[in-house]
């Protein structure tokens, strides 16, 4: 599990451990009962300076046509 930081037109950054294994394309899913999937892997930056690789995904559908959204509680 991660937190991701919106980045503004459905477009999010996760950090992971650098050693963290994340490739391309692979589906970005909500860690909870519902599982919905919040987009796709787009870009991966891994400086090796650094302990942690940058994550890039994109929303599934067009943020700026969404009329309404539900939020849940936890």
């Amino acid at each position: 599990p991660a937190l991701a930081h919106g980045l503004g037109g459905g477009n999010f950054l996760i950090k992971l451990p650098r050693g963290a294994k994340v490739f391309a394309r692979e589906a970005v899913i909500e860690a909870s009962s519902t599982a919905a999937m919040m987009g796709r892997v787009g870009d991966i930056a891994a400086d090796p300076s650094d302990p942690f690789q940058e994550v890039r995904f994109r929303s599934p559908f067009n943020v700026f046509t969404i009329r309404w959204v539900e939020i849940y509680g936890s």
